[in-house]
């Protein structure tokens, strides 16, 4: 069985500006904040196809506090895809 969820945003800047927010790696890492501490996901993300990256937070003692990704759609400035993994979890993000 595959669950699919899907999220429209609209955003009120310049489509550089987002495809920048989302794949600059220091500007990911603000974006994607731990949620209890609001702390920036530390990562080594980079906008090409094929590149495993990391998200990386304090552990808990649930959590390692990792995200193991892969990137598999680069199509600047309109699509970016990418796997997200924990666990037994693993997730596409577009």
């Amino acid at each position: 069985m595959s669950l699919s969820l899907s999220l429209d945003f609209e955003y009120e800047t310049s489509i550089e500006k987002l495809w920048s927010a989302l794949t600059d790696s220091s500007k990911l890492a603000k974006w994607i904040a731990n949620i209890h501490t609001g702390k920036p996901m530390e990562n080594n993300f980079e906008p090409v196809v094929g590149h495993r990256f990391q998200f990386r937070t304090e552990p808990s003692q649930y959590w390692d506090g990792i995200i193991d990704g892969e990137v598999l759609v680069v199509e600047a400035p309109n699509k970016v895809s990418y796997t997200w993994a924990s666990g037994d979890e693993k997730h596409t993000v577009t």
